[in-house]
């Protein structure tokens, strides 16, 4: 991570660079379900055929919404030996081992994901050596969820850094072409975008 490096957040923001790990094999569809639905109607609506799900968590979300097409999931110990043994007649990688040679797919997610990077170029880096027709991410929505006047670091211990949308839109713009951004759960304060690699 370069220093100084804002990832396009307010001046003044801070970030938490010693974030804790987040076990993820507890939960099934309680966050971010209406992401995947929302893959699973783009992958519908568009013909696609194969999903890479990075940061998968249990599984549950990637296998029960879209697990008529071909998927892949990445993540890390626990989630990683739960995903396994749970669900061994799918595809599971360790995230040390991404991007495989020659992998690709149609669509590439990362649901909720980037906000736990000390340096969130890691994961673009990796979405963008993975040849793909689309790229969905989401991340907390930190004015929903802390109000307009947080300046960090984000209270759940797990995360190093929270956007707003606009700033979301625009790191996101460096790195690809943003097609969608919305919010998609206003509860839970979950927002997304859409969109293709350049």
């Amino acid at each position: 991570m370069s220093k100084g490096c804002d990832y396009c957040i307010k001046p003044g923001y801070r970030s938490r660079l010693e974030n804790e790990h987040h076990d993820d094999t507890g939960f099934r569809d309680e966050w971010q379900r209406e992401v995947y639905v929302y893959a699973a109607e783009l992958m519908q609506r568009e013909r696609l055929a194969s999903v890479i799900d990075i940061g998968c968590g249990s599984g549950f979300k990637l296998v029960s919404l879209l697990g008529e097409f071909e998927t892949i999931g990445v993540e890390v110990p626990p989630a990683y030996d739960l995903l396994r043994s749970t669900y061994p007649e799918r595809t599971w990688f360790h995230w040390t081992e991404m991007p495989k040679p020659g992998m690709r797919a149609d669509l590439v997610m990362a649901s909720d994901v980037i906000e736990h990077f000390p340096d969130p170029g890691d994961l673009i880096a990796m979405i963008q050596a993975i040849p793909s027709r689309y790229v969905v991410l989401s991340t907390p929505e930190r004015d929903l969820i802390r109000g307009k006047s947080d300046f960090g670091p984000p209270e759940n211990r797990a995360h190093c850094r929270e956007w707003n949308s606009d700033e979301f839109r625009r790191y996101a713009s460096l790195h690809f072409d943003v097609i969608d951004h919305a919010i998609t759960n206003r509860e839970q304060g979950t927002q997304l975008v859409l969109c293709r690699p350049r």
